[in-house]
């Protein structure tokens, strides 16, 4: 029988840690990955990382459904 990978969800900056954890889910197979990006601002290094990387996982890995969804704000928000 074919076994179904639950759904996955990342904090995701785009740098490599959260790259890595992003590439190992496609590796395995996991079919929906939402990639979680909260900055300050839309300026911020991390949320051009962000959009750079999800696009190059678009393409390696395109049997998985990734969604960046992107946060911008403060914590005290």
């Amino acid at each position: 029988t074919d076994s179904v990978l639950p759904n996955a969800s990342i904090m995701f900056s785009g740098g490599v840690d959260s790259s890595l954890l992003a590439i190992s889910f496609g590796i395995v197979g996991v079919k929906d990955v939402a990639l979680i990006n909260f900055c300050a601002n839309e300026s911020a290094p991390d949320r051009k990382s962000a959009r750079e990387a999800y696009e190059e996982l678009k393409v390696a890995f395109p049997n998985t459904n990734w969604t960046l969804k992107e946060f911008t704000g403060s914590l005290t928000e």
